[in-house]
């Protein structure tokens, strides 16, 4: 299989409410769609969706990648192309992840629908601060028992009165997934951690905005729950993480995300699989990754943010083999 020609179109999506983390608050999701034909005439999709605080590259480093690879890919094989495109591309996960997407779609890699349908979900419910108790008997309504709530955006004060309120509310069997973004130093991550003693947490994601060692060792010795790495695993896998996420997104697609997965698995390490609230084309993509990682559903993966968008075409045929 040769490639003859690579094209890419630009999309947004607006979400519905402004997502804010501990990075700052965004409103709109902007991309590429990304479309590789071969000798055959058949096309392969895939999804450029760089967000430079997941550690991607930035829009205009992916611009200019996705640019460089029309020419660099004209005539090359397949699957020669798989073997090298991390060597080729060594700082561009998100074009990376887009042309890894798009090669495995021509190769025809189908969706295992078996394997996807046990795959469970944990509801992006957005920030701690903005979430009500008619959004939680909703989202209990439908099924969900992990909720994921952004935290880091206020005082570690007004969070922990917030959880402990929440706390009082959650159903039976409904727990909490946070995700701080790295947003404290050491005393503060310290400070919400004792003060969310006996509150349901699933897990913690990211406490620190540099995670260390010794601190992210006694941290995880004050808690019941795992502490887990997601972008910081860009700078390695601490000797003490229990717990990573990985977005394809941000590891250069989704064979890529697989090995690395099976890679953790191997050294005890869970492996959570989320997007980075991107397209259909890279939802489906991070789909057949978790179904691939975790094939009996052990573990609540991050994939349910079809829901965060105001235009949730595209996603019908991913979310018809979700559960939550």
């Amino acid at each position: 299989m040769k490639i003859i020609s690579l094209t890419y179109q630009p999309y947004e999506r607006a979400l519905r409410q402004p997502w804010r983390t501990a990075h700052g608050v965004w409103s709109v999701r902007r991309g590429w769609t990304v479309a590789l034909c071969d000798d055959t005439g058949r096309t392969g999709w895939g999804e450029a969706a760089p967000l430079p605080e997941i550690g991607t590259e930035s829009f205009s480093d992916c611009e200019a990648g996705l640019k460089h690879m029309q020419s660099a890919l004209s005539g090359q094989e397949g699957d020669t192309v798989l073997k090298t495109l991390s060597a080729l591309l060594p700082n561009c996960p998100a074009v990376r992840c887009a042309i890894e997407t798009a090669l495995v779609d021509l190769l025809g890699c189908q969706l295992n629908v078996q394997a996807a349908s046990q795959v469970r979900l944990n509801v992006s419910a957005g920030t701690l601060c903005d979430f009500s108790s008619d959004q939680l008997s909703t989202l209990h309504a439908q099924g969900y028992q992990v909720i994921k709530l952004k935290v880091g955006v206020q005082s570690v004060e007004d969070e922990i009165k917030a959880l402990e309120i929440l706390h009082k509310e959650l159903p039976d069997g409904v727990c909490l997934r946070l995700d701080a973004n790295g947003a404290w130093d050491f005393e503060q991550a310290e400070r919400f951690l004792s003060g969310i003693a006996g509150v349901a947490i699933e897990s913690l994601e990211e406490p620190l905005a540099h995670p260390n060692e010794q601190a992210w060792t006694e941290l995880q010795n004050k808690v019941p729950f795992v502490l887990a790495q997601d972008e910081s695993l860009q700078n390695g896998l601490l000797s003490t993480t229990r717990r990573v996420v990985l977005k394809p997104m941000a590891h250069g697609g989704p064979l890529s995300s697989y090995q690395l997965g099976k890679t953790l698995q191997k050294q005890g390490v869970e492996t959570i699989v989320t997007t980075s609230i991107d397209g259909p084309i890279a939802t489906r993509a991070a789909l057949m990754t978790a179904a691939a990682l975790d094939p009996v559903g052990r573990w609540a993966h991050g994939l349910g943010t079809a829901v965060l968008f105001e235009d949730q075409s595209g996603f019908d045929p991913v979310k018809a083999v979700m559960r939550a």
